[in-house]
């Protein structure tokens, strides 16, 4: 994976698959939860000693290893990533359309929310640019 020319939509599609990879096991009812348990070999008395906690879900601790070096992967392509104002324009841009980011008033909200420097010119560059431009597609396509 080439950082210098990679797509938002590219890295996004690219850490999706990476974090199939990893071993989070979730469940949102009693049934689930003991579907999983059974497919872990986990029991309640041996859930605290097996498993931990993550993303919502639970991973083994034998694979907790998996979940730690896909973050480090992820922390250091981004790292990388945002140092590109190309890729954080895609960024915004494809965020903007895919869900109800671009109803948010100032771009200090959605920094703080993904945890960005709002004192990186080159990351404001990029927002107020993807928002202007997202709002004439908008406007320009009647999406209202």
């Amino acid at each position: 994976m080439d950082l210098a020319s990679i797509s938002y939509q590219d890295f996004k599609e690219i850490s999706s698959k990476r974090f199939e990879e990893v071993p989070v096991h979730y469940f949102f009812s009693k049934e689930q939860k003991e579907e999983v348990y059974k497919k872990l070999g986990v029991t309640d008395k041996t859930a605290k000693d097996k498993l931990f906690l993550a993303l919502d879900g639970v991973v083994l601790k034998s694979e907790a290893h998996k979940l730690k070096s896909y973050f480090e992967w992820y922390n250091r392509s981004i790292e990388v990533l945002h140092k590109r104002e190309n890729f954080l324009y895609q960024m915004f841009y494809y965020e903007f359309g895919n869900h109800e980011a671009h109803i948010n008033y100032t771009y200090e909200d959605v920094f703080k929310d993904f945890a960005i420097d709002t004192d990186d010119s080159l990351v404001v560059k990029a927002y107020k640019k993807a928002q202007k431009d997202h709002w004439k597609y908008v406007n320009d396509n009647d999406c209202f």
